[in-house]
């Protein structure tokens, strides 16, 4: 059994995903049949984990709450619920996440079990993050850290590293990028940790304006999630190389592109990818002139969001939903939404988001026929970017004030 569940342990590394579900439920009747104990309910773990990694929710709940109720083993109580705390995180129910990873980490201290306290330490950092609290999200992430370092437990403390990146991504720092960490990942041997490696490149290059080279980024990890069936990430590359579509003008593949990461996302039920994958579409739909379902998209992805209190994806709807009203010459409902989104933006801290609502803004100003208006709200958006070396929006704002200052020249309107 021992052999077995190391086997299924090899194959979930590589995300063999068919070897590892056969390999695990034979070792689960293996146990069943012998009377199990412990060591079978920590199989049920296991696969509950493993139903998680494909999407397989409703199953991994049973699972789960089945432990919870009947397990006489506290280290397995604690276990269950940081795993039922995943569970929920994935399906976009932060509240419930948070709870149940708050009382895994009080259960985990009570047992002194070292590294369940570390992974739930992580996911609150997560939640955090999603819901724009940057400060925790990285105190509880460097707590996370700290553990798995003297555990020395080298894959966790190199997916905390990167979810560190994503806080100070989220904030506009953006990290510096080199080869070596897609190096790293190759040589793990896990194709799933090259699939992330490459898209995390990819998110950095978008960020420093670098879009030919992050499509590619995104690409390959398209085409190796694609290989390897790992569908919660074959969704978000999708996503991914759609916006680098809707950025270069090809709005009809960009639209092909977040329809089939939105099916994926309803399949598995992962509601912050739908609300994601709607935002998207609606963008895009609002770029080929669908202004009415590009609104109906779009505030669906708002009340998800607010759902969800995902405060940095509700403001990033509500500064798209003020690009429709603008495009559609509704100039009072644009600024409304807008000043919104940049007040949440400011609240949590998320610059590159500020920076977008300042665009929006000095647009928003421009079309009112307000010029110091306009130009003081490029200069915010221009500093912060600067600021942050966002290349692709220094450009962005320094051309919206070229435009600015050539029709207060008395020029009419730039050709």
């Amino acid at each position: 059994t021992a052999a077995l569940e190391s086997l299924m342990l090899f194959y979930q590394a590589r995300v063999w995903l068919e070897e590892a579900d056969r390999t695990l439920a034979q070792a689960v009747l293996m146990l069943e049949e012998t009377g199990g104990g412990e060591l079978l309910e920590r199989l049920y773990l296991w696969r509950a984990r493993f139903f998680i990694t494909q999407s397989r929710f409703a199953e991994a709940q049973t699972l789960l709450e089945s432990l919870l109720l009947s397990s006489p083993y506290p280290g397995i109580q604690a276990q269950a619920t940081g795993v039922l705390a995943e569970a929920f995180f994935r399906l976009g129910a932060s509240n419930e996440a948070e709870t149940c990873a708050r009382e895994s980490l009080d259960l985990c201290k009570a047992q002194g079990d070292a590294n369940g306290m570390a992974s739930s330490l992580a996911l609150l950092g997560q939640i955090a993050n999603r819901n724009g609290d940057y400060p925790t999200a990285e105190t509880a992430l460097r707590e996370s850290l700290e553990i798995f370092q003297e555990r020395r437990n080298a894959q966790a403390i190199e997916n905390t590293l990167r979810l560190l990146g994503a806080v100070a991504y989220a904030r506009g720092e953006y990290p510096t990028i080199t080869q070596e960490r897609v190096e790293a990942a190759k040589k793990s041997g896990s194709p799933a940790r090259l699939a992330a490696a490459l898209n995390n490149a990819g998110a950095v290059y978008y960020a420093r304006g670098d879009y030919a080279t992050a499509e590619m980024y995104f690409a390959q990890s398209l085409e190796l999630a694609r290989e390897i069936g790992y569908t919660t990430l074959i969704a978000f590359d999708l996503n991914d190389l759609g916006y680098m579509r809707h950025l270069t003008g090809d709005y009809p593949t960009a639209r092909r592109l977040f329809e089939e990461g939105l099916e994926i996302y309803q399949k598995t039920g992962e509601k912050w990818g739908v609300a994601r994958s709607l935002n998207n579409l609606g963008m895009t739909l609002n770029a080929l002139g669908e202004r009415e379902q590009a609104k109906t998209f779009l505030e669906e992805s708002i009340t998800m969001r607010e759902k969800m209190n995902d405060q940095r994806g509700l403001a990033y709807s509500l500064n798209d939903l003020g690009k429709v009203y603008l495009d559609e010459g509704n100039l009072f409902a644009a600024q409304e939404v807008c000043l919104r989104a940049l007040k949440i933006f400011e609240i949590i801290g998320n610059k590159e988001g500020i920076i977008h609502a300042h665009l929006q803004r000095g647009r928003i100003a421009q079309a009112k026929g307000t010029a110091k208006e306009a130009e003081q709200a490029f200069q915010e958006a221009l500093i912060i970017a600067v600021a942050i070396q966002a290349s692709a929006l220094i450009r962005e704002a320094q051309l919206e004030l070229e435009k600015v200052v050539f029709r207060q020249k008395g020029h009419g309107k730039l050709v």
